[in-house]
């Protein structure tokens, strides 16, 4: 006798089960593999710090999946040499997104999907624009370049803090760098409210 869609079946549900299961702890073990530890404030720099006038987390705003971080750096040109090689300014701060996103947010839960990213530069008189590094990217690019030594990060949460993390670096040396290059052009800066990559949020 085939059972009604009414019925309940219990090898089915104990089947079911077993699978969502799986499924959750294969993404925890993904979780774990990208995650980083926030470590004590007496560790050694990285060396590879660049000028950031603030990183701030805003509140859920009903959204309990995502977070918008707000970046604001002092640079009137992001696109500066960081280091003195190809690697910008522009491109060290995108990397520094990913690495707060991944250690920062996702690292927090399965459920949580990303950050939407308000980039200000000149600090924060002039947008750069919008850019939504979701938890699955910053956990590829993570697994992809490897982790460098911890770098000095103070976070904001809601306006309050700061809170001071150290968190690993994205490791862009040797042919790393001209291919994080490539990812970055990938991204591109939206608008919000009105406002343009390279409006003058004084003005508006």
């Amino acid at each position: 006798m085939v059972p009604s869609t009414t019925e309940f079946d219990p090898v089915s549900s104990v089947y079911v089960n077993s699978i969502m299961m799986f499924l959750r702890s294969v993404t925890f073990a993904a979780i774990a593999l990208c995650s980083v530890v926030a470590l004590p404030t007496g560790i050694a720099r990285a060396g590879t710090e660049v000028p950031i006038t603030r990183i701030d987390f805003a509140g859920a705003g009903g959204d309990f999946t995502h977070r918008t971080g707000t970046f604001v750096v002092p640079d009137r040109d992001t696109t500066v040499s960081a280091y003195g090689g190809l690697l910008r300014r522009y491109d060290v701060h995108i990397a520094k997104m990913i690495e707060v996103t991944n250690a920062v947010w996702c690292a927090q839960s399965a459920d949580y999907q990303g950050v939407y990213w308000n980039y200000e530069a000149e600090s924060g008189d002039r947008f750069m624009g919008q850019f939504y590094i979701s938890c699955t990217t910053a956990c590829q690019i993570v697994q992809a370049y490897g982790r460098g030594r911890p770098e000095r990060t103070a976070i904001y949460h809601r306006g309050e803090g700061p809170e001071i993390t150290f968190i690993p670096v994205l490791n862009l040396q040797g042919d790393k760098v001209p291919r994080f290059l490539k990812f970055v052009q990938t991204l591109k800066p939206k608008c919000i409210d009105n406002l343009c990559p390279g409006d003058v949020m004084s003005e508006r």
